[in-house]
């Protein structure tokens, strides 16, 4: 493979413009060649051909003789692979983990690594004779072990804050300020990662749900639960809602799925099952088709290691959904096959390996 005399630099350009360290998807070993993409008639000449580090095989892990515990997501920070959802687990490799979930506010939790720690946002859960209480919750770390908590909303106490409590579906950081989206159309953002504001003009679009969020050139993005639309801030406290232009899969109306920025072009997937290029994050063209030829549903796409991934996250019951993309410089993709892979959740991508986690499988990928 050709070797890119630059990759130094672009691993630094990627690396800067991805919001922590990867967010959307391991019994015995198996490994898939990669094919090829369909290659990047669709946008502008790139920088030359470049070594993907990892994403051409996988290896299942056994999570049952591992005593690995089921996640959902999965990120990387200084370090470490942090795996959250119903149980909560670290990895230094990707292959062995060690459940810390015990240090933890039982509850469900959505992850980044920014400004050196790892932060957590989500709703807790605290039972008692009568009820359950449910608690909108904020936690940190350095090591990814040991955990503060802060209550920023009690159920119990609906007027002593005014966070409001809703699943998070995205959570970014830019700027110093972090970003939490979700369910209910809620909005929030703090400057510390401790003190939490709603956002101040968030109601007035009346959006149903924001799905995810990033933090790419400069401003926070979000997806709403209008097609053919994208939030926009620089604060995280001000929106503005923006049309999309597309000419993927133009017989229905589309939405962005997962957004980074890479060498002075947005790259995104979108619903219709594409990955989309554009220079102004307003009109965009297809770098590779969705399913209705080449089966890409892409989402959860991440940064890191000087490289790009998408995980294929399709319906499970296409049979379509277990496949990896990856790139280095988001133009140029080859794909390969997730073994014994049902759809992804999550994926990371570490120094000396990436992760992928569907819930009760987990793989890994190493150079």
């Amino acid at each position: 493979m050709m070797k890119l005399q630059n990759a130094a630099i672009l691993a630094l350009a990627l690396l800067l413009s991805a919001c922590g360290g990867g967010s959307g998807s391991g019994g015995g070993s198996s490994t898939n060649t990669a094919t090829s993409g369909t290659g990047n008639s669709a946008g502008p000449d790139t920088q030359q051909a470049c070594t993907n580090k990892f994403g051409r095989t996988w290896t299942e892990v056994d999570a049952v003789k591992k005593n690995i515990p089921s996640f959902d997501r999965v990120i990387y920070g200084n370090g470490l692979f942090l795996g959250t959802g119903h149980k909560t687990a670290v990895s230094r490799d990707g292959e062995n983990w060690n459940d810390v979930s015990s240090s933890l506010m039982p509850g469900q939790y959505l992850p980044i690594f920014a400004a050196g720690k790892f932060f957590m946002v989500g709703q807790a859960y605290a039972l008692t004779t009568q009820t359950v209480i449910t608690q909108m919750v904020i936690v940190s770390s350095s090591d990814g072990i040991h955990w503060d908590n802060t209550i920023l909303a009690d159920s119990t106490k609906p007027s002593a804050s005014t966070v409001p409590i809703f699943e998070p579906y995205g959570f970014s950081y830019g700027n110093g300020r972090f970003v939490a989206v979700g369910s209910d159309g809620k909005i929030i953002w703090s400057a510390d990662g401790k003190n939490w504001n709603p956002a101040a003009n968030i109601a007035d679009f009346k959006v149903y749900v924001f799905g995810w969020s990033a933090f790419v050139n400069g401003k926070f993005y979000a997806s709403g639960s209008t097609d053919n639309t994208i939030y926009v801030s620089s604060d995280g406290n001000n929106w503005q809602m923006q049309k999309i232009i597309t000419d993927a899969d133009t017989t229905r109306p589309i939405g962005l799925t997962g957004m980074q920025y890479v060498n002075g072009q947005y790259i995104a997937s979108d619903s219709a099952g594409s990955l989309m290029y554009s220079k102004d994050s307003i009109t965009w063209k297809t770098i590779l088709k969705g399913r209705h030829s080449d089966n890409v549903n892409g989402n959860a796409i991440v940064t890191g290691a000087g490289q790009l991934m998408v995980a294929d996250i399709a319906s499970s019951f296409t049979n379509d959904g277990d496949y990896i993309l990856y790139s280095c410089d988001g133009m140029n993709w080859e794909k390969t096959k997730v073994p014994n892979g049902t759809f992804s959740y999550s994926i990371a991508i570490g120094d000396d390996a990436a992760v992928i986690t569907t819930g009760p499988k987990h793989y890994f990928s190493k150079y």
